[in-house]
């Protein structure tokens, strides 16, 4: 199973746009950071029929440290042919 597939079932674990420390995910996956941080990205190009949108928030803390979060909404895109 990729990367991008284990980081989805993991989101899948957790409430829905609740956002999810990177370092929690890649422990969780047995990967490193950067592995999760790259299948994040890749799964916010989305493609007709996904219903799930990953999202990859980047905060930089008051200590100037940047922390990563991945969260996934069920948000289904509207591409069903218009009737006519």
């Amino acid at each position: 199973m990729s990367v991008t597939d284990r980081l989805l079932a993991e989101l899948r674990t957790h409430p829905p746009a609740v956002p999810v420390p990177l370092d929690v995910v890649a422990q969780r996956l047995q990967c490193s950071p950067d592995e999760v941080l790259a299948a994040g990205e890749a799964l916010l190009r989305r493609a007709p029929g996904d219903d799930e949108l990953v999202t990859v928030i980047k905060r930089t803390g008051e200590d100037g440290v940047e922390e990563y979060f991945l969260a996934m909404a069920n948000v289904p895109l509207n591409d069903e042919p218009e009737l006519t």
